[in-house]
């Protein structure tokens, strides 16, 4: 009886039993450009987080860093998903395992970086081409992104 009592007074206050939202997805892609000129070079690109800018900056400190694309990944284990990064370039990820993944960039078809992290490990970022006046990223992330 205190048990029916107990989930009546939770469902009356409006508690949910039962999650009803699909699981987050296990990881989020970005792709960054930096640049030191002030304004988005395309109409859906975004100021990315403070977090983020912070820790490119200490590696290619550009005046501005901007995401350019965002997606959702839900890799599946031992099953490859390649993700078109821009005209040519590719990112591959692979569950190797319980605690890793295998993040593969490509161009033009061809390897060009090879990286293997926890799945845990919070952020991952790779370098993209970069000329004297901008470079991209690629980010690897756990936690949802922000943007300014």
């Amino acid at each position: 009886m205190r048990l029916f009592l107990s989930i009546m007074i939770l469902v009356a206050l409006g508690v949910p039993l039962i999650a009803a939202e699909s699981p987050t997805p296990d990881f989020y892609l970005q792709i960054v450009r930096g640049a030191n000129d002030s304004k988005a070079q395309g109409p859906g690109w975004k100021p990315i987080g403070p977090k983020l800018a912070d820790r490119l900056k200490r590696v290619d400190p550009w005046n501005y860093y901007w995401e350019t694309t965002r997606q959702e990944i839900v890799p599946s284990k031992g099953k490859p998903r390649r993700i078109e990064v821009s005209p040519g370039r590719e990112l591959e990820i692979v569950w190797v395992g319980d605690h890793q993944v295998e993040l593969c960039m490509y161009r033009n078809g061809v390897l060009r970086r090879k990286s293997r992290v926890a799945v845990n490990s919070g952020m991952t970022i790779m370098g993209g081409d970069a000329t004297g006046k901008e470079g991209w990223f690629v980010v690897v992330r756990k936690e949802k992104p922000s943007v300014n």
